[in-house]
């Protein structure tokens, strides 16, 4: 394995809003060669890259849907426009599903994500009617990491409050 996904799997352990577990360099590798990842780095040689950004697109159990996941920036590269860019790079990649979502409590993410050209929104109270929420997500494997946002059957949902630890779920 590339020493660059070393790097970047002890990059990603340091991060607070990231998942450590679903960041292992080799699933992270795996997700990248398959064509449901985007990543920028730096350095000329073949053994000398870094990566700094890094974007993927998991498939869940409906393979329908997507998930947006592993967002990750590093921190002097910030600010910049690199997530809007690889955001939009994945989102036109062949591999990834047209229906997607996420799971985030990254405000950055969930604030270039809500953007007007990405179309995903945050979930509220307002999917009730439209919108079978408990059922989608364990149509798509997702129930148990929902659990905290969406809560019951009676989908009392709030935006990023202390009852879903910050965590927002976007569609898209």
């Amino acid at each position: 394995m590339h020493p660059m996904w070393e790097k970047l799997e002890k990059a990603l352990t340091k991060e607070p809003n990231l998942d450590a577990a679903r960041a292992t360099a080799l699933m992270i590798s795996d997700l990248y060669h398959s064509g449901r990842a985007v990543i920028r780095y730096e350095g000329e040689g073949y053994y000398c890259r870094t990566i700094f950004a890094y974007l993927a697109c998991r498939t869940s159990a409906d393979r329908e849907w997507g998930e947006i996941s592993t967002a990750y920036v590093r921190k002097d590269k910030r600010g910049n426009g690199q997530l809007r860019h690889m955001l939009e790079e994945l989102i036109e990649k062949e591999k990834t599903p047209k229906q997607l979502f996420a799971i985030s409590k990254d405000p950055a993410f969930i604030a270039v994500a809500c953007r007007p050209e990405f179309g995903f929104r945050a979930v509220c109270a307002d999917f009730q009617p439209l919108f079978d929420l408990y059922e989608w997500s364990r149509r798509l494997g997702i129930d148990s990491r929902v659990e905290g946002i969406i809560g019951s059957r009676e989908f009392r949902i709030t935006d990023l409050t202390e009852d879903n630890q910050g965590r927002g779920l976007l569609i898209h």
